[in-house]
């Protein structure tokens, strides 16, 4: 840690072999070249590396190496000469799945990336445990002069547009972290690739949605709306200036990531609606008959004879929940592709219409149990309840969520309008 050369050197005349018994050592399992480079040792960092190169490959209890350490600090002395002795390590990842250049980013030490990246250049695409790349973290930790050098190097379009596991984009993290410069960066600043290409950030989506279907717009009004003495115009400009819109949720918003968060939930409501429309199949409401006779069988359903109009609907719309309930089962269990877009749709769309035969199910359930001086009163009421039921939330869930948000508003203005006038009476 002093950097005691001759002192090293002694000790290696009285035992040579001395570093092989300490190569794994007992701070925190670091060995002596991972405490040198800790101070900036650089001569004795030379002097170990003459004695046993091997060092430079060995981890601590982290799984961090010793150019781990050099990146992080920044000491591109120590950098240059552990990539030399062993330019394998910069592949190396420790316990969070971080690389040295990974590290590197997080400190924003540019000469040291450069040397990373010359000498290891597919380092830079590999994704950490979170599910970030280097360009998140570049973000994240507002290095801009990093992320400039990276995208300068390697900023191919699918690159610049990668995602993170929630489904966010480097705009998106920027403006959620209120990024000035980077949000600056992206979208009015970067050098165009095509002379011909009149748009601004050409690589950058500006328009995607992440795995909440928010664009980057969305995501400045919600953080603006948690933070409301904190209000940032100048980013609102800067988005709006570069296209950047606010996104409509229309019918089943896109989120490529709920059926892995909620995959425990869909998989217990479809088997239930799964058991109950079975249920109802192999016995339906009121039982069915225990003889035979000339107006009936036995076994046989007795609202088939009962209420023979109504009985074929019950049928119809539980078999069509059932059939949709194992769909949506084995769907669950083969796991079909979950980030591509037809495949969210067709996942939500089985779902939302699961619930809604469910519900015409139940109408009809009731209708065929009820009494024939009540029937015409219980069937108007009930099927008119739960049609208008699937045609508003039907209805809701296709306009944008802004139209959404206007209406509840207004419904809630005229509830509590109406709560007061009966409070005043």
């Amino acid at each position: 840690m002093r950097g005691y050369i001759e002192s090293l050197k002694e000790v290696m005349k009285i035992d040579y072999y001395i570093l092989d018994k300490v190569s794994v050592g007992s701070f925190k399992g670091k060995n002596p070249l991972h405490m040198a480079i800790s101070t900036g040792q650089k001569e004795f960092v030379l002097e170990l590396l003459e004695f046993k190169q091997d060092l430079a490959k060995t981890v601590d209890t982290e799984l961090g190496t010793a150019l781990h350490i050099a990146s992080s600090k920044g000491y591109l002395e120590i950098v240059e000469l552990l990539v030399e002795v062993s330019p394998e390590m910069c592949a190396a990842r420790d316990r969070e799945g971080n690389n040295p250049l990974h590290i590197g980013a997080m400190k924003g030490n540019v000469e040291v990336l450069k040397l990373l990246l010359r000498t290891n250049p597919r380092s830079a695409r590999v994704m950490v445990d979170r599910g970030d790349n280097i360009l998140h973290l570049y973000v994240n930790h507002n290095q801009l002069a990093s992320l400039k050098l990276m995208l300068d190097k390697i900023g191919d379009e699918k690159f610049v547009n990668s995602t993170d596991i929630n489904g966010n984009n480097i705009l998106h993290l920027a403006v959620f972290g209120k990024r000035r410069e980077i949000i600056k960066y992206l979208l009015l600043k970067r050098p165009k690739e095509r002379k011909d290409d009149d748009e601004l950030g050409q690589l950058i989506d500006v328009n995607a949605r992440n795995g909440s279907g928010w664009t980057a717009l969305d995501i400045h009004f919600r953080v603006a709306e948690s933070e409301d003495k904190n209000y940032d115009e100048y980013i609102e400009d800067v988005l709006r200036k570069s296209g950047v819109e606010i996104s409509e949720l229309l019918f089943f918003p896109f989120d490529p990531y709920w059926q892995k968060k909620k995959k425990d939930t869909l998989m217990i409501v479809s088997s239930l609606m799964a058991t109950m429309s079975f249920q109802v199949g192999i016995n339906p409401p009121g039982g069915v008959w225990q003889d035979t006779s000339a107006g009936h069988g036995a076994g046989k359903a007795v609202i088939a004879y009962t209420n023979p109009k109504a009985y074929p609907y019950l049928v119809y719309f539980n078999t069509i929940g059932f059939l949709l309930s194992l769909t949506t089962i084995l769907e669950l269990i083969v796991v079909l592709p979950t980030k591509k877009r037809a495949f969210g749709f067709i996942r939500a769309g089985i779902s939302w219409l699961t619930i809604t035969i469910m519900a015409f199910a139940y109408a009809f359930s009731v209708i065929v149990l009820a009494p024939t001086e009540m029937y015409k009163s219980i069937n108007l009421v009930i099927l008119a309840t739960v049609t208008v039921w699937a045609v508003v939330i039907s209805i809701l869930r296709v306009l944008p969520f802004q139209v959404q948000g206007v209406l509840l508003t207004a419904l809630m203005d005229f509830s509590g309008s109406k709560l007061n006038e009966v409070k005043w009476r």
